[in-house]
């Protein structure tokens, strides 16, 4: 066997997700001699990646030279209740960059990562009408290499001072793939990586289900499949799908895949999509 890690906070434990299996994340905490369950919540998560985006259309009205590659992005967002200093942060795996010194990102805001300069105002003004973005999103950019179309890896690296020495602990990962378990829409089909459950570790495929692309808008509050409202999705919002499914409900919370009606479509998506699994898997 063979593990490679990098720097780690203090008292962190690193265990493998799943459970003697997956590959080495952060945990909640430490599990000598049991089972590794909880990683930790990031403080930044990465929340969005369009990894495959279709070409683009209204932006070559403005830029005739933008391509679908130029469309990819990734979003991050501060989950944490203060501003976090991403100064010196690393972006590394399928793409490289590093923060900028200064660069704040505000308590629940997000921040667009792209595959070119912002500075460039014509891009940034095309990229903005493909997706019909409004002036007050945060970009930074323009990121070295590219996302792959099938699979990839993506490490977001913070920096933590300890005893004058700098560590560069892992934030937050994902490694990504374009066939099942993982949503295959997002692979060229107009969809994007969405984070549904940024409290599951982004390695883990149920921690993300396919959406149109948003960039640089926060996701709200509640977690996509969070029927009960609790701050988790599990099988308890299973159970209250079904429910609302047998009595017929039509409140617009039901209806998770946005096509305006409550049907078993979206408890289908509810199960496969946001949690991963299958009908029957009761303890999933």
């Amino acid at each position: 066997d063979d593990v490679h890690f990098g720097g780690s906070r203090l008292g962190e434990s690193l265990g493998r997700l799943p459970n003697g299996e997956g590959p080495l994340a952060p945990l909640a905490q430490p599990s000598f001699g049991t089972t590794n369950v909880d990683s930790r919540t990031p403080a930044v998560v990465i929340s969005e990646v369009h990894y495959h985006p279709v070409a683009p259309t209204a932006a070559t009205e403005i830029d005739p030279d933008m391509t679908e590659d130029q469309l990819e992005f990734i979003e991050l967002t501060n989950l944490s209740d203060t501003t976090v200093d991403l100064g010196n942060w690393r972006l590394r795996g399928g793409v490289e960059m590093n923060f900028d010194a200064g660069t704040q990102l505000a308590s629940g805001q997000a921040i667009v990562v792209t595959s070119f300069n912002p500075d460039n105002s014509e891009r940034l003004a095309a990229f903005r009408a493909e997706f019909g973005l409004s002036e007050d999103v945060q970009f930074v950019g323009g990121f070295g290499g590219g996302l792959n179309n099938g699979a990839d890896q993506i490490r977001l690296l913070a920096v933590d001072p300890n005893n004058g020495d700098l560590i560069r602990p892992l934030e937050d990962e994902v490694i990504y793939d374009d066939e099942t378990p993982w949503p295959t829409t997002p692979d060229g089909q107009g969809s994007s990586l969405t984070r549904s459950n940024p409290h599951r570790w982004g390695t883990l495929h149920n921690a993300w289900a396919a959406a149109l692309p948003n960039p640089g808008v926060p996701a709200t509050t509640r977690l996509a499949g969070d029927v009960t409202a609790d701050g988790v999705v599990d099988a308890a919002d299973v159970d209250q799908l079904c429910a609302n499914l047998r009595a017929g409900s039509q409140e617009p919370s039901n209806d998770l895949n946005e096509d305006g009606v409550f049907t078993e479509d979206d408890l289908n998506l509810l199960v496969e999509d946001i949690l991963g699994t299958s009908a029957g898997d009761a303890d999933l």
